[in-house]
């Protein structure tokens, strides 16, 4: 059976089915069948705002391509990248704050990953948990013209469960513990999440499995 995305948007410990931090959304013409996720977090103030622009920036970017998945994905980032690098100071929403970034689309048995910027990415296979290493490069929103973008190809199986987080998460677990979630049957698996996790602002994660 195929894996389907199971979202978890917290705010002061309490559940939303929305979140200016994250977003799970059917993709549309050339991208029908296809489920895509997005996980974003701010570098600095005004996070609320900046990353509910960016979550709504990438919907907009993929609802018209007719790019390769991957390129579709890749392309989605620079964009939100050159709109918040190339914004007069007083226009650019956030501020001065850069932006991490976890784009991603499931497609039958497969999932696909772009990444920018600070994140958290874990998979699960038979036997093991491991974390995928975060890009190199900074922030979008930050440097130069372009930022580097990692791209990464899971297929189920060999993976059981795929989590796409805030950053943040790594304070409050090990590699054990996210062992202990993930090898919950989902719903179990994010209320677990939910309890660990409950005492900060806000937090957004996508579970594949």
């Amino acid at each position: 059976m195929p894996p389907s995305l199971y979202p978890l948007f917290l705010r002061g410990g309490r559940r939303e089915e929305r979140s200016p931090y994250g977003a799970v959304f059917p993709g549309k013409g050339a991208w029908k069948g296809v489920s895509f996720l997005c996980v974003c977090e701010a570098t600095g103030e005004a996070g609320e705002r900046l990353c509910g622009w960016a979550v709504e920036a990438v919907q907009r970017s993929l609802g018209g391509s007719r790019l390769s998945l991957t390129s579709a994905l890749t392309r989605a980032l620079l964009s939100c990248h050159r709109s918040l690098s190339q914004a007069p100071p007083g226009e650019r929403p956030g501020g001065g704050a850069g932006l991490g970034m976890v784009l991603g689309a499931l497609r039958g048995e497969e999932v696909v990953l772009a990444w920018a910027g600070p994140g958290m990415v874990c998979l699960r296979e038979e036997g093991r948990v491991s974390l995928v290493p975060q890009p190199a490069g900074g922030p979008l929103g930050t440097g130069g013209e372009t930022v580097p973008v990692a791209l990464h190809r899971f297929s189920f199986p060999p993976a059981l469960a795929l989590l796409v987080s805030h950053s943040l998460l790594r304070r409050f677990t090990t590699p054990q513990g996210l062992e202990a979630i993930l090898s919950a049957e989902p719903a179990r698996a994010l209320d677990r999440l939910a309890v660990l996790v409950g005492g900060e602002p806000a937090f957004a994660a996508v579970l594949t499995a």
